[in-house]
Parts: structure tokens; C-alpha cells; sequence
């Protein structure tokens, strides 16, 4: 992988992908925004030909749609269609290094190309990430803080939208041990990739993720949202309702067949935020 380096300063001038998905606010793009900006995306996007309404609570159905039917009564539809995103290209691997010579740690992420949202993969996905980095008891935490202490926490995650997704490792360390909490990490990640899970493993994550649904989901705002964010992927309402039925049926072939496609270091790419001086010549060898 080649390696960029690039002033904290400057961050302007991190390319950024012609994706929406690759965009990011910078300084410059805020102080670009009129006030046509503004107006024009409220049109295009706050309207009900754009929107989805979910409401959750203890009420009578009958008069809570009588209800969103007078408020919502006289709000115009915009009648645009909006043009489908093109699916996410993944980019090429490599190690980025933001300079920021103030900094008493290293912050280091692994991110690469992932999955879109409603992929098969999915629930494997889901119980794959809470052995490696989802919980206080995965892998990486284990080797990483616990064993080792080269951090106080490290997480996994995958994240999902309509056009793609990411996978991503997030952490940080001293600047003394940059490298050894590099190698650490990508060494659980190539272990993984290589080796797999086991079925006591897959069991433990799936008890875990079970027992967290039911946490996750005893609010009317926390069930809302996840009803809201199901009908928006076009998931439907059954969606809630069979979650834990998919993470009950994830094998431990599957679970390997996500380590396999995603954990290998060699297609991760690396960034870091830390002092140049300092942690450059770490990096060498990578």
C-alpha cells in the first residue's frame, strides 16, 4: 500500500471520492453555503413524496391516522423523483497518515468497502462483529485491552445504506506504541480471516445480541425507530418482528465466510491521526 501523509491543517485538500457516499463537510463547504443552498434542499427533500411518518405510543390507530391526516392535510408534494444512487465502488488500499504534531496519542482506523443494506450477509454479518469487536468480551477487545493494554477500548463495526457500505476497526494508543497496537490488531483481524469461529463463539454472540434486541427495542421511541428505519429500506414491518429469527439461524459457516471476505489487513486501508515526527519510521515495514 502507498502511504499519504497529510497536515491536519490541509484538510481541505484530502481527496474525496465523486460518491455522495465519499462526500465530507470541510470548511471550505460550509462557508460555501447560501441561503439558496438551503432553500433548494428543503424543497427537493423535506416533502411527503420524500418522507415516511412513524408513530409509536399507546393509542387508537383510527384516531392517530385522523389525526397525521389533519396536520399533514396541506403539505405539497414536491412530484420529483430522485435519481437512484449508484452502487459504491471500493477504492484502492492504502495508509493515510494525518499529521497532527500536538497529539499525545495515535488514533487509528481500519476501514474498507463493505455491504449494502439488505445484502444476505447481513445477519451473519451482525454475529460475526460481536465476536470480533461488537461487545466488551470479542476478540479484540480481549487481546487488545485486556491482554495487551495498548488501549483502553477498540470496537468492530459494519455499517450499511441503500449504495454500499463501510467495515471499520476504531482505536487509539500511546504514540510510543503506535506500531505494536498496529500489528496487535491486524494480527486478530489476520487470525480471524484465516482460521474462523467456533461454534461456542457463534453461540455466545447470538445470546448476546438476543438479550441487547430486547434492550434495544422496550421504548415506544426505540421500536419506532427501528420500524422507521426498516420501512425506509423498503424491509416492511415484518422486518422488527423476524430480526431475532435471522440471528438464531446464522451458521458457523457464515460467520467464517464474513471473517473471510472482510478481515484480511491487506485490503484494509489504514489511517491514522498523530505526530508525523513520531510515528512515521513505526510505520515502516507495513
Amino acid at each position: 500500500a502507498t502511504t499519504e501523509i497529510y497536515p491536519l491543517s490541509l484538510h481541505d485538500a484530502l481527496p474525496i471520492s465523486g460518491h455522495p457516499y465519499g462526500a465530507a463537510a470541510t470548511v471550505s463547504s460550509l462557508k460555501a453555503i447560501t441561503r439558496d443552498d438551503l432553500i433548494g434542499c428543503h424543497g427537493r427533500f423535506f416533502v411527503p413524496d420524500q418522507m415516511l411518518i412513524v408513530v409509536s405510543g399507546d393509542f387508537s390507530t383510527a384516531s392517530i391516522k385522523a389525526e397525521i391526516a389533519k396536520r399533514f392535510e396541506g403539505w405539497p408534494r414536491s412530484g420529483r423523483v430522485l435519481s437512484p444512487l449508484s452502487t459504491a465502488k471500493p477504492g484502492r488500499r492504502k495508509i493515510v497518515l494525518i499529521d497532527k504534531p500536538d497529539a499525545t496519542q495515535s488514533q487509528v482506523r481500519w476501514i474498507r468497502h463493505g455491504y449494502k443494506h439488505g445484502d444476505s450477509i447481513d445477519p451473519a454479518a451482525v454475529v460475526a462483529n460481536a465476536i470480533l469487536g461488537g461487545g466488551f468480551t470479542s476478540r479484540l477487545t480481549e487481546e487488545i485491552r485486556v491482554n495487551r493494554s495498548l488501549t483502553y477500548g477498540i470496537n468492530s463495526r459494519f455499517s450499511s445504506q441503500k449504495a454500499g457500505g463501510v467495515f471499520g476497526v476504531g482505536t487509539f494508543t500511546k504514540i510510543e506504541t503506535t506500531r505494536a497496537l498496529i500489528d496487535a490488531t491486524q494480527n486478530v483481524l489476520r487470525k480471524a480471516a484465516a482460521l474462523g469461529a467456533s461454534q461456542s463463539e457463534v453461540d455466545k454472540a447470538k445470546g448476546y445480541l438476543i438479550g441487547d434486541f430486547a434492550i434495544s427495542a422496550q421504548t415506544p421511541e426505540a421500536l419506532g425507530g427501528q420500524l422507521a428505519t426498516a420501512l425506509f429500506f423498503g424491509e416492511g414491518e415484518n422486518y422488527v418482528r423476524h430480526y431475532l429469527d435471522r440471528i438464531r439461524a446464522v451458521t458457523v459457516a457464515q460467520v467464517n465466510e464474513v471473517f473471510k471476505r472482510y478481515l484480511d489487513p491487506a485490503q484494509l486501508t489504514l489511517v491514522l491521526v498523530a505526530p508525523q515526527a513520531k510515528v512515521k519510521q513505526q510505520l515502516q515495514g507495513l
